[in-house]
């Protein structure tokens, strides 16, 4: 029996895959979908504490199960039985309720279930016309208790068992919960010859960030019945071998050595048969909206969750390895809207969304993921172990035991770099072969970390732990800087919000900060600028600026590092600064006192490539995630518009100066820069609200300071001496004659001379 306090496989130290659970991580997390068990002793010997049962599965609220869904399944090996495959062959959707069930008990639950669906269209006062016409086989499935229940008769479940549980279906929403192991249909069942049974799990994906797809859940349930211990596989470790080195050294009264171990050959008299090597059940339900076709795809990968498992020894030939897969996507009515015509009746048709083609990658992870830790969390639930009919206890996994050999033997970095592929692929980040491609040259030190403890040549593991260390701070830093896009975009969200209901928020408050470099770290002369705009969201909620000039939001500052010429700063003065001295001036720029609170400004950090600016900070020795203020990160591509910052501008139609020859020679000044890509981030941010609710409050102050005019600029700079340059305002360099010619640029056109 499973103990009330849920434990899973994660609680051992093992996460499979990398999309994330449902809350919790049950099929129940499929909105609509309710779940109920029953179970009852087999015997009543005082010293048997074996069980049988059933679980019922229905994919939709019990008053809407005559709705069909769509559906397909396979057979990995098909020593067993799941009615109603027939109809899904045929018609491509079921419905009906599903329930797995023991060997013996299909027939009574079948039985059972036409009961329950007879009972519930009598209630909706159907005639038999109507019956007739929402004709449904039940779907039941089984897998053979016979290890457990060895007294095949007793297995049988009664009629009224059958009735209760159809009474007790629950969604999570009305506190439904399944639970594992040795409950319901997973009584009496083992797996990997421990005690299993019930297991369930779900992933969560779809939704793009910074677009709004609908996000879609993957539910998986499975009976597991199967395997032997030789072959039970968790995270890539063979625990099961591991488990029996452990075994076959306390029957020796010797420790265990760590040499290799493998399993004995199966004893002589092991004869096989269904009761040796088991069934699987495995049901997969989702809410996204899948054809048949696909449905049977999806159906067909639940294979690969279970070989994760059971790697070679699943599908064995006296096994039933049955998977079921639905989708509650609307699909129907199937039936006609008028009767009549005999045989030609007319044609009606109906409309459906389907997932397109290219979408089905991330449900086959979803699937084999689920899967995987179903059938994880089946052992885990059982690990208290049962007394069969016979009288012989099987035991339980062994979870401390299992808990030991991960934490001896699971690479914990994987847990790492699945998180943080995770994340990169969310954020639309390059293919898994572009991945590979940049980090294959790392594979040998990953190599060499994981089998340090085989490693003979002490050089070779230091170069590879070394290569292995870099390679984890390059992922850490990617993992962080994902996380901080998040928290970047949510930031942003909330200022926008609070522009919109006037007030400003706590998740509102803080300071935009655009920091640019100009030059590059390989190159001789290195960073030769750097650049800074501020914008404080307390200005703009509290319309305490000029809406008219983009001045009097955002704020900038150019620092000049080396001794060569570069076009004025628009936007604020130019200092020059010596190399030594960037850091500490960057991080002065990050420190915003704040003076209501007598506390620092919290800061969203804002950076067109901001990838790039990261890096140079780091090697400057700032490294953001040390600083308790930035609270974000942004990169106007997260909305959806890459390219070069000319190139954005260009697509946002904001005001940009260009010389006589066309060319926007005011980018590349890394206080423009920074400027410029705090003006695109609000023309973003309202465009994002146009496309949403598009109302409330002064949100168009974004639009109008991001395309407010620029400032009057001098296009091009005829002083020898740069130093004087720096010296002289721009009333002196008006009056000084120097410049033949400037131009004025408003709404994004320059006039090509004065």
């Amino acid at each position: 029996m499973s103990s009330p306090q849920r434990m899973t496989i994660r609680t051992l130290g093992y996460t499979p895959g990398t999309l994330p659970p449902g809350p919790s991580n049950s099929i129940l997390d499929v909105p609509g979908v309710h779940v109920s068990q029953s179970t009852v002793p087999t015997s009543s010997a005082a010293n048997v504490t074996a069980t049988k049962g059933l679980t019922i599965i229905s994919p939709r609220h019990p008053h809407e199960f005559h709705k069909p869904c769509a559906a397909g399944t396979f057979t990995f090996n098909g020593n067993g039985c799941l009615t109603g495959t027939s109809q899904i062959e045929d018609w491509g959707f079921t419905n009906t309720p599903i329930a797995f069930t023991n060997s013996l008990s299909l027939g009574t639950v079948f039985d059972g279930m036409w009961d329950w669906v007879l009972d519930r269209q009598d209630a909706m006062n159907w005639d038999g016309l109507t019956k007739a016409r929402h004709y449904g086989t039940p779907v039941v499935g089984e897998t053979a208790d016979w290890i457990i229940n060895s007294d095949v008769r007793a297995s049988r479940l009664e009629k009224g068992d059958i009735k209760s549980a159809f009474e007790g279906l629950k969604s999570s929403q009305n506190g439904g919960a399944v639970r594992e192991g040795q409950e319901g249909g997973g009584a009496g069942m083992t797996c990997h010859m421990f005690t299993g049974g019930t297991g369930t799990s779900s992933r969560v994906l779809g939704a793009g960030i910074g677009n709004k797809e609908k996000e879609y859940t993957v539910g998986v349930l499975c009976q597991s019945n199967y395997g032997h211990t030789t072959d039970l596989i968790i995270g890539g470790v063979p625990v099961g071998k591991l488990l029996e080195k452990e075994l076959a050294a306390q029957a020796q009264n010797k420790p265990d050595d760590g040499a290799e171990f493998h399993a004995p050959p199966p004893p002589p008299d092991s004869s096989p048969g269904r009761t040796k090597d088991g069934s699987i059940l495995v049901l997969i339900i989702t809410d996204a909206p899948f054809a048949t076709h696909q449905l049977k795809r999806l159906a067909r990968h639940a294979t690969v969750g279970l070989a994760s498992v059971g790697g070679h020894g699943i599908g064995r030939t006296f096994s039933g390895d049955i998977f079921l897969a639905l989708s509650t996507a609307e699909d129907g009515p199937q039936q006609l809207g008028i009767r009549g015509g005999g045989q030609y009746q007319h044609t009606e048709i109906y409309q459906r969304s389907v997932v397109k083609n290219e979408s089905i990658d991330a449900y086959f992870y979803a699937v084999a993921e689920a899967t995987e830790e179903a059938v994880l969390n089946s052992l885990v639930g059982g690990r208290e172990g049962t007394v069969g009919v016979s009288g012989e206890r099987v035991e339980g996994l062994d979870v401390e035991s299992v808990r030991g050999i991960l934490e001896k033997h699971l690479v914990k970095f994987i847990m790492k770099y699945k998180e943080w592929k995770t994340l990169w692929h969310t954020c639309g980040g390059p293919t898994r072969d572009d991945l590979w491609t940049k980090y294959s040259h790392n594979r040998h030190a990953y190599n060499a970390a994981y089998f340090r403890e085989e490693t003979t040549i002490n050089s070779n593991l230091e170069r590879g732990m070394a290569a292995f260390a870099q390679w984890e701070m390059r992922l850490t830093r990617q993992i962080w800087s994902q996380e901080q896009r998040l928290a970047g975009q949510a930031a942003a969200g909330a200022f926008v919000k609070a522009l919109a209901a006037g007030e400003m928020c706590a998740n509102a408050d803080f300071v935009f900060v655009s920091n640019d470099f100009e030059g590059a770290l390989g190159n001789r002369a290195g960073i030769t600028e750097s650049g800074i705009a501020k914008m404080d969201t307390r200005d703009i909620v509290c319309n305490a600026l000029d809406a008219s000039s983009s001045a009097s939001a955002i704020s900038g500052h150019n620092y000049l590092l080396a001794k060569c010429r570069k076009q004025r700063c628009m936007f604020g003065d130019t200092t020059r600064i010596d190399k030594p001295q960037l850091a500490a001036t960057i991080k002065a720029e990050l420190n915003i006192p704040d003076g209501q609170l007598k506390a620092q400004r919290r800061i969203v950090l804002v950076g067109h490539g901001l990838h790039n600016e990261q890096l140079i900070l780091e090697r400057h020795g700032i490294k953001l995630g040390d600083m308790d203020a930035v609270i974000g990160i942004l990169d106007p591509s997260q909305y959806g518009m890459g390219g070069s910052l000319e190139t954005l501008l260009r697509r946002l139609s904001l005001p940009l100066p260009r010389n006589r020859n066309g060319m926007a020679d005011s980018l590349h000044c890394a206080g423009n820069d920074a400027h410029f890509t705090l003006r695109a981030l609000l023309a973003l941010l309202y465009l994002q609200h146009q496309e949403g609710t598009g109302r409330g409050g002064d949100v168009e102050i974004l639009d109008r300071l991001a395309r407010a005019p620029l400032p009057l600029r001098l296009a091009r700079n005829r002083l020898e001496d740069e130093e004087e340059e720096e010296d002289l305002t721009y009333d002196l360099f008006v009056e000084s004659g120097f410049f033949e010619e400037w131009v004025y640029c408003s709404d994004g056109q320059c006039p090509l001379s004065v």
